[in-house]
Parts: structure tokens; C-alpha cells; sequence
């Protein structure tokens, strides 16, 4: 959409004009208060308007049939609503579920429409506590029905919800992609609130919580052991959690459920502690008996030196010397 400028800043706060009890904004409006001929308004008794769907249809009365007959585009479309009870009935109140009260889902993009509301006996037995049926459009969780309503109910205006549309412009923020009828609808990017149609009127939606987070200083919990988690601590905004270890479940918490171990992880360490077991046993007794056959093999003596046969002793004769005399002397016999 063009800008609207300074003007149209001036024009809106002027152009809240009235159409029966309906208030129409700028840049929507009539006589002279209106943006451009597109958000022209004709307010009389035949102008047509769209439904929104955030309404809901509402009858009540205990020999109720109420419909809507409106057209959506080139299609007439019919539906509606039967409410029945007798003197005795259970009616329960906050309830519209057919007993002294009914309700209907508003079909999307319905513009042009009229509602009727008929009763089959004329309500006959019932008018010391119900004489008359009524049936509205109301804005969603804006009406609790109760069964007084039906002896006499009193409220001459509920609020409803119109849909509004625009040709071929831009929106100054965004399109509502939910709206399903002709043109287009435009919304204020989320958080922010005013009027889509006029240049710069979306602001920021500030909340006292988005304050209080805004000049509040985080303080790490975790780090500061300033927590009572049994396994892990995780900082998070303005607060912390706790989480268990792998192969653990609860809350993690000491003062909740804690970190209970899985079965699969109980079964894993018995398993565990008993191949430790068991290899231990054999390492044990593989280095006794390995030290044992050591101490053994080194006491251990030939049978061949034990024995003491005389065979094996060699005699030892003695050598006598005989000399040797020289050549010059003869030997004497």
C-alpha cells in the first residue's frame, strides 16, 4: 500500500465513524473519511458485510431450530443449529450441546445472510420457563451459557467479528494467509499491534513480563552450584534443569524421582562384573600353577645321579716314574 503519510495520521483520529452500532476505522469509513474509493463504505440496511469465522453460531431455547442462510461467492449455503428440553431436563449450564442451548461453526467467507429461528410446538408445556428462542452471531469464548438464559435473557448486544478486505494493494505489514474470501486482509507482524493499513502504525506490543525480562540479569545456576540436580545441570533462561546421565531416567532432581538406572544398563553391569569376576578367577589360578611348575623344574634331579653303581667309579692306578738314564750309563740288571 502507498504511503499514507501525515494525512492520513489526521484522518484517522477523526474518522471513527458509527454505522448502526458497528464503528468503522480508517482507512475503511464514509463521507470524506475514507483512504481511497477501494475502502469506501456504504453503510445502509443492504450494504454486505463478511462473517468472520472466529464467531460462532448460537441458539437457545428448548424448542429451537435457528439457521443461517447466507451466500458465499456465487453459492447459498444453509446451516444451522436444533435445541431441545423438556420441564425436567438436566440442563447443564457452560454447556451448548443441544440441551436448552446449540451452537454452529460460521462458514468461512459468507457474506450476505439472514438468520431465522422457528419453533415445531410452539413451545407448548415449556413457556413457565422458556416463552421465547433466541439466535445470534457471537465472537468465540465470549458467551457462557446458563440456564436462566432461557427464562429471560436479558443481554440486547453481543460482540461479533466482521471481516474486512482490500483490492489490489500492498499491506503495510503483512497479509493474513488464514483469510479465504475475496482481496486480502492485513495483519500486524506479530508482535506488534495497530492499524495494518496505515504506513508505520504497527508497534511494538511490549508486556510488563517482556520489561521484567528486559532489565533482569540471568544468574547461571548450574555454575554457581546453586542447584539440585544429582547428574547434569543445564542453565536456562532465568532458571536451570536437570537431566540424567545415559543409560538413566527421572526427573534428575534430589528432591524428585532422581536418576534410577534402566534395566538395560543394570543387566550391563551384572554382565560386566561377572566376566571381571570370572577372568580374575582364571588369571589367579593360571600364575599359581604356572609358579608352582616353575618351583619344581628347578629342585628337580636326574635319577642317573643318584645312583651309586660301581661300574660308573673309575680306578684311578697310580704312574710311577721311571728315569731315564743317559746314554753314557748302562743299565744295571
Amino acid at each position: 500500500m502507498a504511503a499514507l503519510g501525515a494525512a492520513s495520521a489526521q484522518l484517522e483520529s477523526r474518522c471513527k465513524q458509527p454505522c448502526g452500532n458497528v464503528t468503522i476505522e480508517y482507512p475503511f469509513g464514509y463521507e470524506g473519511c475514507y483512504y481511497n474509493p477501494d475502502f469506501l463504505v456504504t453503510c445502509n440496511q443492504t450494504s454486505g458485510i463478511r462473517v468472520s469465522t472466529n464467531n460462532t453460531f448460537v441458539a437457545i431455547g428448548c424448542d429451537t431450530s435457528a439457521f443461517i442462510r447466507g451466500t458465499r461467492g456465487k453459492v447459498n449455503d444453509v446451516t444451522g443449529c436444533f435445541s431441545r428440553c423438556l420441564k425436567d431436563s438436566l440442563i447443564t449450564s457452560s454447556s451448548c450441546s443441544g440441551v436448552g442451548c446449540c451452537e454452529a461453526a460460521v462458514p468461512g467467507g459468507m457474506s450476505a445472510f439472514n438468520i431465522s429461528v422457528t419453533s415445531y410446538n410452539n413451545h407448548t408445556n415449556i413457556t413457565d420457563f422458556n416463552p421465547c428462542s433466541y439466535a445470534f452471531f457471537l465472537k468465540n469464548g465470549k458467551y457462557n451459557f446458563s440456564a436462566v438464559d432461557l427464562r429471560d435473557f436479558q443481554r440486547e448486544r453481543m460482540p461479533m467479528l466482521l471481516d474486512w478486505s482490500i483490492g489490489n494493494l500492498t499491506c503495510n505489514s503483512r497479509c493474513d494467509e488464514n483469510y479465504g474470501g475475496p482481496g486480502y486482509c492485513c495483519r500486524c507482524n506479530e508482535g506488534y499491534v495497530g492499524n495494518p493499513y496505515i504506513a508505520n502504525n504497527c508497534t511494538k506490543f511490549v508486556t510488563n513480563e517482556m520489561l521484567d525480562h528486559l532489565y533482569s540479569t540471568d544468574i547461571n545456576e548450574c555454575a554457581n552450584r546453586n542447584h539440585d540436580c544429582r547428574h547434569k545441570c543445564i542453565d536456562t533462561e532465568g532458571s536451570y534443569k536437570c537431566k540424567c546421565r545415559k543409560g538413566f531416567s527421572g526427573d534428575g532432581k534430589k528432591g524428585g524421582s532422581g536418576c534410577t538406572a534402566e534395566q538395560s544398563m543394570v543387566i550391563k553391569i551384572a554382565v560386566g562384573s561377572s566376566a571381571a569376576a570370572i577372568f580374575l578367577i582364571v588369571f589367579v589360578n593360571w600364575l599359581y600353577f604356572g609358579l608352582k611348575k616353575l618351583n619344581i623344574t628347578r629342585n628337580w634331579v636326574h635319577p642317573l645321579n643318584k645312583i651309586r653303581s660301581p661300574w660308573l667309579k673309575q680306578e684311578f692306578v697310580p704312574i710311577c716314574s721311571i728315569p731315564i738314564r743317559s746314554n753314557s750309563q748302562a743299565c744295571g740288571s
